[in-house]
């Protein structure tokens, strides 16, 4: 699916201390954003969402992570809203 396709899949929210969240697909280009983010959780985080707790993930894995199909599966992140955006979750479906 053509990443301009995927904006309608784009929603914004607001957390009950007023947060603002971005809920949103996953794009190719999120490689480094997920990167940080899988850097920022905790090892029984990564263990529980990868089955692993590997300390290290390399730029290449997280490019592999990003690139949906959006046809097998469907990954959404979401992004709190604040002076940039912050990724703070990710979703994925496989069928």
């Amino acid at each position: 699916m053509e990443t301009e396709n995927l904006s309608q899949y784009e929603t914004n929210a607001s957390m009950e201390d007023g947060s603002k969240i971005l809920l949103r697909a996953i794009h190719a280009e999120d490689a480094e954003t997920c990167l940080n983010f899988i850097h920022r959780i905790s090892s029984q985080t990564k263990y529980l969402r990868f089955g692993h707790s590997k300390e290290t993930a390399g730029i290449d894995s997280a490019r592999h992570f990003c690139n949906v199909d959006y046809a097998s599966a469907f990954a959404l992140v979401a992004e709190v809203v604040h002076d940039g955006k912050e990724m703070v979750a990710i979703a994925r479906y496989i069928n």
